[in-house]
């Protein structure tokens, strides 16, 4: 629903800022993050998909060091969030 979409977007926005990962604005339902080089962006990717988290690396797309979210249930944002501060640490 929009609703939850709304919330989401909040909830993996307010962590992302905390974490200190870029990202673009989106009025959709997916957040593209932002890294500084191509293979942290491909590492997170790998490492979300050995954890059962599909994210889209933006590659083909012609942004090699971005990848996009899809704004999921509350229960699957926070999945990833923990995984993703898993990673960042």
């Amino acid at each position: 629903t929009i609703r939850n979409n709304k919330e989401g977007y909040n909830y993996l926005v307010k962590n992302f800022k905390s974490l200190g990962i870029k990202y673009i604005d989106s009025i959709a339902n997916f957040i593209t993050i932002i890294f500084n080089t191509e293979d942290e962006a491909i590492d997170l990717t790998k490492y979300m998909l050995n954890r059962g988290i599909i994210l889209r690396h933006l590659a083909n797309f012609g942004f090699s060091n971005a990848i996009r979210i899809t704004i999921g249930t509350k229960s699957e944002n926070s999945t990833f969030i923990k995984e993703l501060e898993q990673r960042m640490r």
